[in-house]
């Protein structure tokens, strides 16, 4: 018999139920991504696998938090003197106007 397991959100910590609108950000040294719980899960995203962090989301507004602090943190390292320091903004900008 499979074992299941307890859930909780990253940010502030209510335990997952039976409910969809679950989160699963996916940092990784060049982005942010944000997946849907039912994605995560059949992609075998909800643990971490190599370098990334992964953390289990509630809901929108533990997202904004994370998202929050994760622009916060790249503020933080934007160097506009140094344009290759910023190279996941330059990569995404490079996608957007391409």
């Amino acid at each position: 018999m499979s074992q299941k397991v307890a859930y909780s959100c990253d940010v502030c910590l209510v335990e997952k139920k039976e409910v969809n609108h679950w989160l699963v950000s996916e940092e990784s040294k060049v982005g942010i991504d944000f997946h849907t719980w039912g994605w995560a899960e059949r992609e075998g995203k909800l643990e971490p696998d190599g370098p990334n962090i992964i953390r289990h989301l509630c809901g929108q507004a533990c997202c904004h938090r994370v998202l929050d602090d994760f622009l916060s943190r790249q503020r933080e390292k934007w160097n506009p003197s140094d344009p290759t320091a910023n190279t996941a903004a330059l990569s995404y900008n490079e996608e957007v106007s391409g």
